[in-house]
């Protein structure tokens, strides 16, 4: 469906009596999709192991799932996978962590900006 989104995306015209960007919003949200799709994986994939783990399965059980040669590598994956599931206050996860509601910005971070 989101292809078909992106797909149609061009195709979109602002309507002449829309008071707000009817096509840049539809950009975002679009956005949003694909930012949320990219985050589904990690969350479902560290459940799956924490599920096996809590299962009893061993940790070399995990190495050709995780495309690792090792269970230390499978190990590690897994941590890495848990650190990047940062929850804000609301609850809802946010991997990689990004926040979803940003602050203003230091003058530093402005500069470094394109």
């Amino acid at each position: 469906m989101l292809d078909h989104a992106q797909t149609c995306a061009g195709k979109l015209k602002q309507p002449k009596d829309s008071l707000g960007n009817v096509v840049g919003e539809a950009a975002v949200l679009r956005t949003k999709l694909w930012e949320y799709l990219r985050e589904r994986p990690d969350a479902g994939q560290l459940r799956a192991i924490e599920d096996g783990r809590a299962d009893g399965v061993p940790w070399d059980h995990f190495t050709e799932a995780l495309c690792v040669t090792s269970k230390q590598g499978a190990y590690q994956k897994a941590r890495r996978l848990k650190a990047e599931q940062v929850r804000e206050p609301s609850g809802a996860p946010c991997a990689r962590g990004h926040s979803r509601t940003r602050g203003p910005r230091s003058p530093k971070t402005e500069q470094s900006m394109p």
